[in-house]
This record gives C-alpha cells, structure tokens and sequence, in this order.
C-alpha cells in the first residue's frame, strides 16, 4: 500500500467520524431533554387533592411551631419577672406543693416489670489484665 493511498484513507476515517458526532449528538440531546406527555390518572388525581386538604393542618402546624419560638421567650421573660423568692421553710427541704414526686411505675406493669435490666456480669480478669479470664 502506498503512502497516497493511507493518507487518504485517514482522512475519510476523520470525516466520517466527525460527522458521526455531529449527527448523534443532537439526537442524544433530544433523548436527555425529551419529555413525555401526561397519562391522566384519576387515581393519582384524588391522591394529590387528598393531600391538598391534609396539608392545610400541617402548615398550620408549622406556622404555630414557628411562633413558639416567640411566646417561648415572652413566656420566660413574664416568668422571670413574676418570680417570688421561696419562704425559709421550704428552703429547709420541705417539698413545695405541685412539685413532681418520685417516679411512677408505667402503667398495667408491675414495679419490677418498669426497672431497666442490670448490666450483664463481667468475666473475670487476671492481675495483669490483660482479658483472660481467671482460672477457678
């Protein structure tokens, strides 16, 4: 084969790959970009209104959550400037009246049945210990 004829043969292998890319890259771009159209799905349709109407109480719920921020601090400041020192006798150890107890056992259990589990015994280690268990 002579020197002619690879040059040519290079050259058609170029062209033809150039034009390759130009025409697969616009229909690559129209598969990325393609959009399909709508299916109406009535089912779908009452999911999303039913969702609507869920919404409304649950931005309302935000909102109000928002606020609390506010009322929180408003809350504390009135609370502080209403707070009375404690008489002497309460301060003795007395407990005040409304305040919390002892806790309760949950209720429909019985008070043991409310207790955490106890952490399970540990193995005995050696004097050096280095984890191994002692030997009896």
């Amino acid at each position: 084969m002579n020197e002619y004829t690879r040059r040519e043969e290079v050259r058609w292998t170029l062209i033809a790959s150039l034009l390759m890319v130009l025409f697969i890259a616009p229909a690559v771009v129209l598969l990325v970009t393609a959009k399909g159209k709508p299916v109406p799905d009535p089912a779908a349709r009452a999911l999303a209104e039913d969702a609507e109407t869920r919404i409304k109480p649950a931005h309302q719920c935000v909102v109000a959550a928002d606020k609390l921020g506010e009322e929180l601090i408003a809350f504390k400041a009135s609370a502080k400037a209403a707070h009375v020192d404690a008489p002497a006798d309460d301060a003795a150890g007395a407990a005040a009246p409304g305040a919390p107890g002892p806790p309760r056992p949950h209720p429909g259990r019985s008070p043991r049945e409310s207790r955490p589990a106890p952490d399970p015994p540990r193995p005995a280690t050696t004097a050096a210990g280095r984890g191994r268990t002692a030997s009896p």
